[in-house]
């Protein structure tokens, strides 16, 4: 069990929006990351935070997209996200990697 002093270490809160804080903090840290998740609801918010952390993430880096399945018949607690599908796709295809998939809502994306 973590204590609350210790999980601070790992978390960094930025109170704006995306477009306002995500390339700032990501330079700022200059940092590579081995995990992303991306739950912003909102098409264009998911783009741009793909894209920006994108060439922050090691080889072999996760970027784990919620929201995918918004649309999905049968999925009454999701958030109706309407364009985040397209999104994914769109990043999937730009940034084509070897190893991506939809499983149980979330979307996984594995930096090659």
């Amino acid at each position: 069990k973590l204590k609350a002093d210790k999980l601070f270490r790992f978390t960094s809160l930025r109170k704006g929006f995306f477009q306002d804080t995500l390339l700032e903090f990501l330079q700022q840290e200059n940092k590579l990351y081995s995990f992303a998740l991306i739950d912003c609801d909102l098409a264009s918010s998911v783009e741009f935070c793909a894209k920006s952390i994108f060439p922050y993430m090691n080889s072999g880096g996760i970027i784990l997209f919620d929201d995918y399945a918004s649309l999905e018949p049968n999925k009454p607690d999701t958030a109706y996200s309407l364009g985040v599908r397209t999104a994914v796709d769109q990043f999937i295809a730009e940034y084509a990697s070897s190893s991506h998939g939809y499983n149980n809502g979330l979307y996984h994306f594995v930096k090659s």
